[in-house]
């Protein structure tokens, strides 16, 4: 999975073409600020997700209600482009607007979303989730708060769509009762809602390859509505049971690594 997201990545960094980007100054200099608007991104931090899910029968078993969280770390890396905005920031500072696009994997998220005792002699149905690729695009904007961006910190945000991959899994241990262990899984996507604030801080000015390196730290949320179902029908007694993620959400904490190219 880490694969992906690596070549995924990379793919996409081919597309870009470098150009010159100049914006002025407080004092109506030429500041340059960078040698084009493209950079390359890697993050990664903890990423605490947190599912509501169902359970529901065609047969006499009474429905369930759960909630679960679980933890993995978020890795992701991916290309933006910012365009400078003179006079749209506040007297004397600069800011810059733009884009891109951060594709994401989550390492040790799967988990168990319940395990609900339902058939005799302890038979229990239960639900797993393997997050797989989260895919970011987004618009940001970057406020030079404590100057011009290429030698000071600055404040940004983002937000856009977050397409996220899950790949829900169930096993129903009907033997007790004198049936079968069924299973089954499912791999869908599922559109939500990103949010990222953070302050990043240059490092170094040509240290990467001859080209400006710069660290972050953020806090980004992800938010989904209903993900995917999975059902298994009793080859033996013939009920089906399906169980179902009603609505999810992502937290972490990133740690990244920026470089203009």
């Amino acid at each position: 999975m880490l694969r992906r997201v690596f070549f995924a990545s990379a793919f996409v960094c081919t597309l870009i073409s470098s150009q010159s980007v100049f914006a002025q100054g407080s004092d109506g200099s030429a500041l340059r600020l960078g040698a084009s608007p493209w950079s390359l991104s890697f993050t990664t931090g903890p990423d605490f997700m947190y599912a509501k899910s169902t359970y529901r029968s065609t047969g006499a078993q009474a429905p369930l209600d759960a909630s679960s969280s679980h933890t993995g770390a978020l890795i992701c890396g991916g290309v933006n482009g910012y365009w400078p905005m003179p006079g749209l920031m506040p007297s004397g500072y600069n800011g810059t607007y733009g884009g891109g696009i951060n594709i994401c994997g989550v390492a040790g998220g799967k988990s168990e979303l319940f395990r609900y005792i339902v058939h005799p002699a302890g038979g229990a149905f239960t639900a797993t989730v393997d997050p797989g690729l989260r895919i970011e695009a987004y618009v940001g904007l970057h406020w030079d708060a404590f100057g011009p961006e290429r030698t000071n910190p600055y404040l940004f945000m983002r937000v856009g769509p977050v397409f996220a991959e899950n790949k829900v899994s169930v096993t129903s241990d009907q033997t007790g009762a004198g049936g079968r262990l069924e299973s089954a899984s499912r791999s869908d996507w599922n559109v939500g809602a990103g949010v990222e604030l953070g302050i990043a801080s240059p490092l170094c000015d040509k240290c990467a390859f001859g080209n400006p390196l710069r660290w972050s730290v953020s806090g980004k949320g992800y938010w989904f509505g209903a993900g995917p179902s999975v059902s298994v029908t009793s080859s033996t007694f013939g009920f089906t049971e399906t169980a179902r993620i009603s609505r999810s959400s992502e937290y972490s904490i990133n740690l990244g690594l920026n470089m203009r190219f």
